[in-house]
């Protein structure tokens, strides 16, 4: 006897793994195969993404030291001076009272001319 209060037993026997075992066996074996699979497809991925990051990281670092490399190797760039103005070259010969050679004078001509 059942109160009001309680309510009626439930039936589970259509699902009960135990009346068809040929059904339950085949849907376990379907649902193994499935997990395999999709553990094996993970498994690769997770592989993949955890050597990515390590294998990044040493790309990374040897680029950055062939590049170092590179550039301790490479002397400074040179910067040419500039000719020294016409004017302060006529200054100096005459600061120094002497006179300039020809070549010297011929140069500081064609400076000028090129103005």
């Amino acid at each position: 006897m059942t109160s009001d209060r309680e309510p009626a037993p439930l039936d589970l026997g259509p699902i009960d793994p135990s009346r068809d075992a040929a059904r339950w066996a085949a849907t376990a074996a379907r649902l193994g195969g499935v997990a395999a699979s999709r553990r094996r497809r993970t498994l690769l991925a997770r592989q993949v993404r955890a050597r990515a990051r390590p294998a990044l990281a040493v790309a990374a670092t040897v680029t950055l030291a062939i590049w170092g490399g590179v550039l301790a190797s490479r002397p400074a760039p040179t910067v040419a001076a500039p000719p020294p103005d016409p004017l302060f070259a006529v200054a100096a010969w005459a600061a120094e009272g002497a006179a300039p050679d020809t070549r010297e004078l011929v140069g500081l001509l064609e400076r000028l001319d090129d103005r």
